[in-house]
C-alpha cells in the first residue's frame, strides 16, 4: 500500500495503516494463484491475508519508538544513530516497525527506551540491552547480561535513562550501571560503571518496588510506598535525598529532565525538582505517568486515568502533547483528544514525540517525525493523536 493510499484511507477511517518493514499488501480477501507445467508439475500457491500487529506495551526514546506483543516479540522504528533499533547497525532510520531479532525462545515482557539505549526484560527474568555502544554493557545488537543471570534473583523491572540503566529484582534489590556523571547511578562510581547496588539513602538496605531513570537523576519507590528516594543532579548527587511533601502512599514513579514524579494510590500526583515535592494541580485519579528527557531541552509530561483519559503538559515545541497546537509550553495537565473510540492504557515519551497505546493494541502518535519515529510510514509531523495507527503484518 502506497503512502498516498494510506493517507487517503486515514481521511475516511481516522486510522493510519502501515505495513511492517515495508511489506507490500495485496487485496484484503484471500486468493489462489496456479502455475501449470505441461505434464510434469502442478503447483498451487495460496496468498495469506495480512493481520494487524497488536501491541501490549510501547515506549519511546530520543528519536525512536518501540512496541512489544503478547507473544514477546519487540519491534522498533525511527532514528538509529547509535544502534538503538537493535538491528546490528548504526545510522539512518526506519519509517515502519521492524522486529528485533532475539535468541530463539526469548520473550520480552517489558522494555524501556533511554536517550539512545534500550533495556528489555525477558519472561525468564533475563535482561537485554542495546544501542549506544559507549555505555557499559551495550552494543548494537541485543546483549544479555551475564551479571543478572548469575544473581539467582530474577529481575522484575527495568528502566533506561540518560546513558544509564536501572534494574530491580524480585527481592527488591535495585541495581544501576552505565554513565556515572552527576551521581545518576545513585552510588559511588566514575566513568562507565558495571552493575552494582544503588546505595542512595540506604536503598541497598531496603526492598524497592519500582524505579525510574531520567536524564540526570533517578527515583525509587520503597516497598509499601511510604518512602520515595531520588538521586542525581538536583537530588543530592550519589547520596540522594528522601522526598518530602508527598501526602499519599506512592503507587508509582517517573523521571524526566531535572524533575521526578510520583503518583499516589489515591490518584494524586506529585513532582519535585529538589528534596521537596509538591502536588500537581489539576491531576486527579491518576494511575500512570510518563515524562520525556530530551538530550537538550525540558520535559513533556503525560498522565492517564483508569478510564483511559489522557492529560498532557510541559514542552510542546513539536506538537508532542497532541493538543492540536505546536510550540511553547503548557503549564498544567490538559485533556488530550484521542483517536475515535480509543482510550489510553499507557504512553511512550520521546524527546519531542510521544505515543499512546490504545485498548485494541493499536497506537497513536504526535510530535516530530523527522526520523519516522511516529510509525506512520512517512516523515510528516503531527500535533494530534486523532488517528489510530494500525501496523499490518503477515501471520
Amino acid at each position: 500500500m502506497t503512502t498516498r493510499r494510506r493517507r487517503r484511507l486515514a481521511a475516511f477511517t481516522a486510522a493510519v495503516v502501515v505495513a511492517v518493514a515495508g511489506s507490500v499488501l495485496g487485496a484484503s480477501q484471500g486468493s489462489v494463484a496456479q502455475f501449470v507445467d505441461t505434464g510434469r508439475v502442478q503447483s498451487s500457491l495460496s496468498a495469506v491475508d495480512s493481520v494487524p500487529l497488536s501491541f501490549v506495551g510501547i515506549d519511546a526514546g530520543e528519536n525512536y519508538s518501540m512496541g512489544w506483543t503478547a507473544a514477546g516479540e519487540i519491534f522498533t522504528w525511527g532514528g538509529n544513530g547509535a544502534g538503538q533499533l537493535g538491528n546490528g547497525t548504526s545510522g539512518g532510520s526506519r519509517l515502519v516497525p521492524e522486529q528485533v531479532m532475539l535468541p530463539s525462545g526469548v520473550q520480552i515482557v517489558k522494555a524501556d527506551g533511554g536517550l539512545d539505549t534500550v533495556i528489555a526484560l525477558a519472561s525468564d527474568g533475563g535482561v537485554y540491552t542495546w544501542g549506544n555502544a559507549t555505555v557499559s554493557g551495550t552494543s548494537h545488537t541485543p546483549t544479555r547480561s551475564a551479571f543478572f543471570d548469575a544473581l539467582g534473583d530474577p529481575v522484575v523491572g527495568v528502566s533506561s535513562g540518560g546513558y544509564y540503566y536501572l534494574a530491580w529484582t524480585e527481592s527488591g534489590a535495585l541495581y544501576s550501571w552505565g554513565t556515572a556523571g552527576g551521581g545518576r547511578l545513585g552510588r559511588s562510581a566514575t566513568g562507565q560503571s558495571p552493575p552494582a547496588r544503588v546505595t542512595a539513602q540506604g536503598l541497598n538496605l531496603v526492598a524497592v518496588e519500582s524505579a525510574a531513570a531520567g536524564r540526570f537523576a533517578g527515583i525509587a519507590q520503597v516497598e509499601g510506598g511510604a518512602e520515595t528516594i531520588a538521586w542525581g543532579t538536583g537530588f543530592g548527587a550519589a547520596a540522594g535525598v528522601t522526598l518530602t511533601g508527598i501526602t499519599s502512599t506512592v503507587d508509582g514513579v517517573a523521571a524526566g529532565t531535572n524533575v521526578v514524579l510520583a503518583w499516589g494510590q489515591d490518584g494524586s500526583l506529585f513532582s519535585a525538582t529538589s528534596a521537596t515535592a509538591s502536588a500537581v494541580v489539576g491531576a486527579t485519579d491518576i494511575v500512570g505517568v510518563d515524562a520525556s528527557f530530551p538530550a537538550a531541552g525540558s520535559s513533556s509530561f503525560y498522565a492517564w486515568r483508569a478510564d483511559g483519559a489522557l492529560f498532557a503538559w510541559g514542552d510542546n515545541s513539536q506538537g508532542q502533547l497532541g493538543l492540536g497546537t505546536t510550540g511553547g509550553s503548557v503549564p498544567s495537565p490538559t485533556p488530550v483528544t484521542l483517536a475515535p473510540g480509543s482510550v489510553a492504557l499507557q504512553t511512550g515519551a520521546g524527546a519531542d514525540h510521544a505515543l499512546y497505546l490504545g485498548q485494541d493494541g493499536t497506537f497513536s502518535s504526535a510530535g516530530s517525525n523527522a526520523f519516522g519515529q511516529l510509525g506512520t510510514g512517512d516523515t510528516t509531523p503531527r500535533n494530534t493523536f486523532g488517528s489510530a495507527i494500525t501496523i499490518l503484518r503477515w501471520p
